[in-house]
């Protein structure tokens, strides 16, 4: 799914011109955001509504999700957080 976004950001790209910043929301862009970071020089925000530790408490068989939301966090320039108890958990978790 991330290749996909990526390939489709890329044809959006040609057709629009170059972006400025990108913005996702939650885990599943996470990979493309930083392949649009990484390989088009474009910043990203962040939008954090739940985390997988949120959803389903400290279950190793969600390591991989889990990962990804951290890795949105430290890599975009800034974050969006939906409420103060989701950056009280943010700030407890990562």
């Amino acid at each position: 799914m991330s290749a996909a976004m990526y390939e489709r950001f890329l044809k959006s790209q040609k057709v629009f011109g170059k972006f400025d910043i990108v913005h996702g929301h939650d885990w599943h862009p996470i990979l493309a955001l930083n392949l649009i970071k990484k390989n088009q020089n474009i910043p990203y925000i962040l939008t954090i509504h739940s985390t997988e530790w949120g959803r389903n408490g400290n279950n190793p068989g969600n390591a991989e999700i889990s990962h990804r939301e951290w890795l949105g966090v430290y890599e975009s320039s800034r974050l969006i957080i939906t409420t103060r108890c989701m950056q009280d958990e943010l700030k407890s978790v990562y």
